[in-house]
């Protein structure tokens, strides 16, 4: 697919044959964007003259020049890679370092070569792209963002379908019980996939919001769910391993805890949920979050992403919910009744 107001041209990938897999998902990623990629597993046929296609493939062709580093290719004494690193740097060279068109990328937590580029230049002081560890795919929307920009345009993709709002209340009200989810309307017709269910280790920002220790374990439950069938939100729910210890095995099934979970927690625990708290963002959708709305290519769609911290009747964190919206079909509303 090609950009509108492009003339032909692509992003030209260079990774070593260890990061196969992770270079064919970045392939796919950007592809979904509709950016044009140029993969030499996808380019060259036999009986080509390699080292011409290549060449011309970064000289002439290439719009943008991702290098993809790992612990795999700073190994390699002797690669390809190393050849389409010298004409790339060659052509970097020539270009203004004003420009970009050298990206590099890594795959996992690698030094970047020291690889003078001119101008007491190295490629260290070129931003890179981290493709991995848990903000993988927020790095990866963030480098198709800079890429459909240096492809010269947007991505030409599907318009964005038309959709009567959808209305989420986060309220409390005096006469109600605090509502355990965001709640959709109850006039349209609402369905969910059943819950994901897995276990991992909390740091950083998790771990601090829930006040637990950076290594802590915690139980994550993820839903899908729509609207009259059309893509409604992507929520994902993480409660400390604790109250599984505790006695809240249902956390660790994956299937629907008919009660709520509030309500579960509070019949077997005792853990009352008496307040929360939100924070709204809005950002660029990752690319699994682009595929699951059906979003236009072009960007211009951003997500509204809510995180909810439930407080017990001590003050402690006992849940923190991430729940992702797509904008154009969304609205927020907030009512407090104090009668």
């Amino acid at each position: 697919m090609q950009l509108r107001g492009q003339s032909p041209g692509h992003a030209f990938i260079s990774y070593v044959r260890e990061d196969s897999d992770d270079a064919a998902w970045l392939q796919r990623t950007l592809e979904s964007a509709g950016v044009r990629v140029w993969l030499d597993t996808a380019e060259l046929w036999p009986g080509e003259d390699w080292r011409a296609k290549i060449r011309q493939a970064i000289t002439a062709d290439a719009l943008v020049f991702i290098a993809c580093f790992s612990r795999n290719s700073l190994a390699r004494d002797v690669s390809y890679q190393n050849e389409e690193l010298v004409l790339a740097i060659e052509q970097l060279r020539l270009r203004r370092p004003d420009q970009p068109w050298f990206i590099p990328v890594r795959f996992d937590d690698c030094a970047i070569p020291d690889l003078d580029i001119g101008g007491g230049r190295t490629l260290g002081s070129i931003q890179r792209a981290d493709l991995y560890g848990d903000r993988r795919e927020e790095h990866a929307a963030r480098l198709v963002e800079i890429v459909v920009r240096l492809l010269g345009g947007q991505p030409a993709g599907p318009a964005a379908p038309d959709f009567e709002s959808f209305v989420t209340m986060l309220s409390r009200t005096r006469d109600a019980a605090l509502r355990e989810d965001l709640e959709w309307d109850t006039k349209r017709s609402a369905q969910s996939s059943a819950p994901r269910v897995e276990t991992s280790v909390a740091s950083g920002r998790l771990a601090s919001r829930l006040q637990i220790p950076d290594g802590a374990q915690v139980v994550s439950r993820s839903q899908r769910r729509w609207i009259d069938g059309a893509p409604w939100s992507i929520q994902v729910s993480f409660y400390p391993m604790e109250l599984v210890d505790r006695g809240a095995a249902k956390l660790l099934q994956a299937a629907d805890i008919t009660e709520g979970t509030v309500s579960y927690l509070q019949s077997v625990l005792g853990i009352r949920q008496a307040s929360w708290n939100d924070d709204i963002e809005a950002r660029m959708p990752n690319p699994d979050e682009a595929a699951f709305f059906e979003l236009p290519a072009d960007g211009l769609v951003p997500v509204l992403e809510v995180t909810r911290v439930a407080l017990d009747q001590n003050g402690s964190p006992m849940r923190l919910t991430a729940t992702s919206f797509p904008a154009d079909r969304n609205r927020l509303k907030y009512e407090e009744d104090e009668r």
